[in-house]
């Protein structure tokens, strides 16, 4: 999703960002933040991860226990995950960059839209059907939405 929206941080090594705040009061305790930062923006294998405040994202997508050792990822689909992918502030806000990048390089034509919101996010071009379906649904519907679409879809989302 960073990548596709064009917010993807490549930079490679350092240390991991901590997308949590730490308060003391006798024992430490850890409150989960969400920021759009560039250390935010960074592959997830440099997020920082403390049992107590766990991403409920990556959580519902198989991200395994970073306290074991996980050879195999597992390989889970759950009515949870669709609804992370719906409601979580980390897609909405992807899908409102990406439909940024759109706006910026096709302008204000659906059909220009379409075309690039298909191509960053699906690379492909879309069929005139999916041309067709996608001006009926900007007319009524923002930019924003249809990115947010195509990020839950599950072309996006699995790999053939």
């Amino acid at each position: 999703m960073l990548a596709v929206a064009g917010n993807l941080n490549a930079t490679m090594g350092g240390p991991s960002f901590r997308p949590f705040t730490v308060s003391s009061y006798g024992s430490k305790f850890y409150a989960l933040v969400d920021r759009d930062t560039p250390e935010f923006n960074r592959r997830s294998i440099y997020r920082m991860t403390v049992h107590s405040a766990r991403n409920p994202l990556l959580e519902a997508l198989d991200c395994p226990d970073p306290s074991s050792k996980t050879p195999k990822r597992n390989v889970s689909t759950t009515p949870t995950q669709a609804l992370e992918m719906m409601n979580d502030a980390f897609v909405l806000r992807q899908a409102r960059i990406l439909a940024e990048r759109v706006r910026k390089s096709a302008g204000t034509d659906s059909k220009k839209q379409c075309s690039t919101a298909v191509g960053l996010t699906l690379c492909r071009k879309p069929s005139q059907n999916e041309l067709r379906l996608a001006a009926s649904f900007l007319k009524t519907n923002t930019l924003e939405m249809y990115c947010w679409a195509l990020l839950n879809s599950g072309e996006f989302a699995y790999v053939d």
